[in-house]
């Protein structure tokens, strides 16, 4: 039997389980570093949460709530490379949905744009991923993550969870909420150059669609 469990601290006995899971499950231009990763569970400003089955760590999923907002990211979600495709994932993220349902919060969901990437395909299943599980993503909002690991950044989509907010979101909220990512999550300015590339183009109604 699959349990979710949430880890609070890093002296938790699954926290170095739960690490090489996330080590093994993103490249480098996209993992946040060790110290800020240990600093940030610490300081309860990532909800780490893992998925195991008979005491082994299967899967893990970080949540990242932004300041002050209703709004709560999903920063990164992983499986473990020999338990993939077995339903473990789709578990996982149906209890951070409910999570979020219960606290009335939005789950916002990075994913790598299928546009932009040299594995379309896989990238588009990570999409489909979502969308099976309610997310929808949205529309003409062009996002850029900044990196994390030398100097590459990378294209991506933007999602949520409920996204039956009348179909649609004012596009001040979306440029806030992007303003907080980059600032809370990448520290990054408000003046930063890679985000005022693309902060303007953000429409003034952005809708929710599927891919």
């Amino acid at each position: 039997m699959l349990q979710i469990v949430q880890l609070t601290d890093i002296n938790h006995p699954d926290f170095q389980s739960a690490l090489q899971i996330y080590l093994d499950s993103f490249p480098p231009s996209e993992r946040q570093p060790l110290d800020i990763l240990e600093s940030r569970l610490s300081n309860q400003f990532y909800q780490w949460f893992i998925a195991k089955r008979e005491n082994k760590v299967l899967g893990i999923a970080l949540l990242y709530p932004l300041n002050a907002t209703d709004f709560v990211v999903l920063d990164y979600l992983g499986i473990d490379k020999d338990y993939r495709s077995q339903g473990i994932g789709g578990m996982l993220m149906s209890h951070l949905v409910q999570l979020v349902k219960i606290q009335q919060k939005i789950l916002l969901i990075e994913v790598e744009n299928p546009q932009f990437c040299e594995d379309s395909e896989q990238a588009k299943r990570r999409v489909q991923f979502y969308q099976n599980n309610g997310a929808k993503v949205l529309r003409s909002v062009r996002y850029i993550l900044p990196p994390l690991s030398g100097d590459v950044p990378t294209e991506i989509l933007l999602m949520m969870v409920p996204a039956d907010l009348e179909g649609q979101l004012p596009g001040s909220l979306v440029k806030q909420l992007i303003q907080q990512v980059y600032q809370e999550m990448y520290d990054r300015p408000s003046n930063d150059a890679l985000l005022r590339s693309f902060i303007e183009e953000v429409p003034d109604v952005v809708e929710f669609v599927d891919f």
